[in-house]
């Protein structure tokens, strides 16, 4: 488990943190399994997820910024062609943007990431509870 996929977990519930932090342990041989628990049984922190609506939503990479997001990120995926990868900011922004499949795109690790729901179509900005200061 690196620093990225441990600071993702502080965004969720109890029980779905307890499970992706046991499956993330597991290394590679566990990757299918964070996956297909990523598409399943993700439920957001709602003290830590802000979900972006109305302008917001086009915004994403521009809100990142000013959160002082770095240029490469590290994303977690269902996709299994995302997940595990570091990438550039922009470029894993474009891959999820229309993607069914749920994404933590974590900038800063544990404090900064944006969650895309791929069957919902909606984006929230993951940040500690007390960071949160997004308006619409």
């Amino acid at each position: 488990m690196n620093a990225h996929e441990l600071g993702f977990t502080d965004f969720l519930e109890s029980y779905p943190q307890y499970r992706l932090r046991q499956l993330f342990k597991l290394g590679p041989k566990g990757r299918q399994d964070v996956r297909a628990f990523l598409d399943q049984g993700i439920r957001l922190d709602p003290r830590a997820s802000h979900r972006l609506t109305g302008k917001l939503a086009g915004m994403v990479e521009q809100l990142l910024r000013t959160l002082d997001a770095p240029k490469t990120c590290f994303v977690i995926s269902s996709d299994e062609e995302l997940d595990g990868r570091e990438m550039r900011l922009a470029d894993a922004l474009a891959a999820v943007s229309d993607s069914h499949f749920n994404t933590c795109i974590s900038c800063i690790a544990g404090k900064v990431c944006y969650f895309k729901d791929g069957r919902s179509q909606s984006g929230y900005m993951l940040q500690p509870a007390i960071q949160r200061n997004i308006e619409d």
